[in-house]
């Protein structure tokens, strides 16, 4: 482990990765995630000044969030893909956003992959090691051939290239393991509507995640007194009415 982290803190010169993130504390777990000195690791909190940045400078990835203020999160993924100078930057989204649509979202809007908050220093360390060191590979080579990762929501490919709706497709098809089903892995708990106290009537559970190796599984009840409809995330144990 300490062999790969200098290798990989070798590739990541100083300065030379961006945290677009009103949230001081993203930026130090990235930087205490890969090693590096805070002034290593420079942060936005905003879109525009995020963009700017990017732009003025080489960094070695982008991470940002898709809640941003002035240019959000997937904006900006699709101003950096059309800009010659950060076409090829690997980007990643770590963001609070659950819902599925928003998350592929991102990765149509250019991001290489999307991790939700919160995420494990080593879980967010490999994911970037990953994107820098597929970054670094398709440079070494004039013509890479892509491989699929099964461990994560992207494959490293230089989505740049490619239409805006099919590259979409073609990362929700590879690394999304998601279905919906009335018979999920993990049983479905009996619970009651927090407005009402009467229990609630399962109807369909959501079953997937970010990447293959962290799968989820959330599931969706309605209220027999019409309170409305609710879902239960497992991993956070949180009931949310919809």
């Amino acid at each position: 482990m300490a062999l790969k982290l200098k290798a990989m803190s070798a590739r990541l010169t100083a300065a030379s990765v961006l945290v677009a993130d009103d949230d001081p504390g993203t930026c130090r777990l990235v930087a205490n995630a890969l090693g590096l000195r805070h002034d290593q690791v420079r942060q936005a909190t905003d879109g525009r000044v995020a963009l700017a940045l990017a732009l003025g400078s080489t960094f070695s990835c982008v991470i940002t969030e898709t809640t941003l203020p002035f240019i959000d999160g997937y904006a900006l993924c699709e101003l950096l893909r059309t800009d010659s100078a950060t076409r090829s930057t690997p980007i990643l989204v770590v963001t609070a956003e659950e819902r599925t649509e928003w998350l592929a979202l991102a990765l149509q809007s250019g991001a290489n992959a999307v991790l939700t908050k919160p995420v494990p220093p080593e879980t967010l360390r490999a994911e970037i090691d990953r994107l820098v060191r597929a970054t670094h590979d398709r440079h070494e080579h004039a013509q890479p051939r892509p491989t699929q990762d099964t461990n994560g929501l992207a494959n490293g490919d230089d989505v740049s290239d490619q239409p805006h709706a099919s590259r979409g497709r073609r990362n929700r098809n590879q690394h999304y393991e998601r279905f919906t089903t009335t018979n999920p892995p993990v049983q479905v708990p009996v619970l009651r509507c927090p407005m009402c106290d009467r229990v609630l009537t399962y109807q369909t559970s959501h079953v997937g995640g970010v990447t293959a190796k962290f799968a989820e599984q959330w599931d969706y009840y309605d209220c027999p007194s019409a309170c409305g409809q609710f879902r239960y995330r497992h991993r956070t144990r949180k009931l949310r009415v919809l």
